[in-house]
């Protein structure tokens, strides 16, 4: 017999995981819901240079994340108007999306809603709930080399809209100013068959 052998056993008990709490409705989709996809897949403009597209929408209760895709290409542009439209474009991820002198050759959001209340995309959420409509920009990823870059940004809008509004994309550098209609009823349609991972 062992020295050990007439000790008992000791196991620890188990210690439970404390609870953690869920993230504010206003910072962005909920961790446990993975949405529903809501195709748009529009060209909101094109010109010789750049192109603007509105991919899609991820559904949540709480709110949507728009998917936007931005490209532009050389094409014969003069080698400074050229490196601003890049720099403008691809710098985007390195920068926070508060509109000031150093960021206007760079593309920005807003929405307008159904009531007509405007909100300009913003690089970061409030750590307080905002009195109203909430717009964020993510960049989001994209490729770039000497002659065309490609971003794609991740606009999250809380609360859920319910009917139609507009995305606005203004881009001085590349000459524009355009807006494209989304279809409000179908993402807060979606927004319904969202469910957690696990119930």
């Amino acid at each position: 017999m062992g020295f050990f052998d007439d000790e008992p056993d000791v196991v620890a008990a188990p210690v439970a995981e404390p609870a953690r709490a869920a993230r504010a409705v206003w910072l962005g989709p909920p961790e446990d819901v993975p949405g529903v996809l809501v195709p748009l897949e529009a060209v909101v403009t094109r010109t010789d240079n750049a192109v603007v597209l509105v991919v899609g929408a991820r559904a949540y209760p709480n709110g949507c994340q728009v998917e936007a895709r931005v490209a532009a290409r050389r094409a014969g542009l003069a080698e400074d108007a050229w490196w601003e439209l890049h720099d403008g474009l691809f710098g985007a991820h390195r920068r926070r999306w508060n509109r000031d002198p150093s960021t206007e050759s760079a593309p920005h959001f807003s929405v307008r809603l159904a009531d007509g209340t405007e909100v300009a995309a913003v690089g970061s959420a409030p750590e307080q709930q905002p009195a109203g409509a909430l717009l964020v920009c993510s960049p989001d990823g994209g490729a770039a080399d000497s002659g065309r870059v490609d971003s794609h940004f991740q606009l999250w809008l809380h609360p859920l809209p319910d009917t139609e509004f507009e995305l606005r994309i203004e881009w001085a550098s590349a000459g524009i100013n355009t807006t494209a209609k989304l279809d409000g009823a179908a993402i807060a349609a979606a927004a319904r068959r969202a469910e957690p991972y696990w119930s």
